[in-house]
């Protein structure tokens, strides 16, 4: 048995070390809303820059707000559901409430 879990473990951190597994909030999906955001609001600027019209520019930077909140809305719910440590479940609500306003702010 011991055998079988060096070998388990060898494999493990390989695979591990191949993904390059980071934290949640550095994963593609966070990074992509996070991309999206940041060129959302360069797209706002742009749109003031260039002279169109102010509601253009408003309408472009609050674009991605429904996902902003549809994320931040499963993510509390789901952390009201979780049965493991209540601390977890605190620190989603608090991380999600941080993420969603710097992602409205940016």
């Amino acid at each position: 048995m011991d055998g079988n879990r060096v070998v388990f473990k060898r494999r493990l951190k390989a695979a591990l070390e191949q993904r390059r597994i980071g934290s949640p909030l550095s994963s593609t999906p966070c990074r992509a809303a996070r991309a999206a955001a940041t060129s959302m609001t360069a797209a706002a600027i742009a749109a003031v820059v260039a002279g169109l019209l102010d509601a253009v520019g408003v309408g472009l930077f609050l674009l991605p707000v429904p996902y902003i909140l549809t994320a931040v809305v499963g993510v509390w719910r789901s952390a009201q559901r979780y049965e493991g440590p209540p601390k977890w479940a605190f620190l989603a609500k608090v991380a999600v409430i941080v993420w969603g306003a710097i992602m409205i702010l940016i």
